[in-house]
């Protein structure tokens, strides 16, 4: 028995959205696991890591004896600092899924930019997706707070209904970061300031809320 007229657009209609349905599946695809520019942010080096290492400890120590000043940390600086601990932690030899495998900050516009390179379990398999999330620094007289803007996964833009559904499934990759770098969501003040002479963008962490800025030392 020959298909009818109208059994056969109805299939022409249906392979038709099949093939868009594949297409559209395929572009996802490759735009979540889209790889970025891996020149993206400053990368780091022994100078930077050297020079990071020894605001850091004075910053510390002023942060000990509650005495009031702030150091500069350059991109370069902050991420020799994140190339370290995830170095380190990379040595472990068998970790569960997922996981991070390295991270980058960038300072965009007062904004900052965490790039966090993240191990996941996919089809009986691992593969490697980049989660970006931009941060806007909220300034109030006890701490400088980061308010999320925008999250992507590759080049996925998500919406913000999906945020907290994003943060259950990949939050605990950066635990250990946070848990490393912990007393610095608890500054009494951050922000993003411009180097007249490069026009760079630095980060500057204070130990105390400042009325006034103090001079550098």
């Amino acid at each position: 028995m020959k298909p009818s007229g109208k059994t056969k657009k109805f299939l022409k209609i249906l392979g038709g959205f099949l093939v868009l349905l594949l297409i559209g599946a395929v572009y996802l695809y490759f735009q979540f696991f889209a790889d970025i520019d891996s020149g993206v942010g400053v990368s780091p080096n022994n100078i930077d890591s050297g020079e990071a290492t020894r605001k850091l400890e004075i910053f510390r120590k002023a942060l000990d004896v509650n005495r009031k000043g702030y150091i500069r940390l350059t991109e370069g600086e902050i991420n020799s600092e994140l190339y370290k601990f995830y170095s380190s932690k990379n040595d472990q030899k068998k970790v569960s899924l997922p996981d991070l495998s390295k991270c980058r900050v960038i300072l965009d516009e007062g904004d900052v930019i965490i790039l966090c390179w993240v191990r996941i379990d996919f089809i009986q398999g691992e593969k490697q997706i980049i989660w970006r999330r931009r941060f806007e620094i909220l300034p109030s007289n006890t701490e400088g707070r980061l308010s999320l803007v925008s999250m992507y996964i590759g080049q996925i833009q998500l919406p913000e209904v999906l945020f907290p559904k994003v943060n259950q499934w990949l939050g605990n990759v950066d635990k250990s970061l946070r848990q490393n770098f912990a007393w610095a969501l608890e500054l009494p003040r951050i922000e993003i300031s411009i180097v007249d002479e490069s026009a760079e963008e630095e980060l500057k962490i204070f130990t105390y809320y400042p009325e006034t800025t103090p001079s550098d030392g």
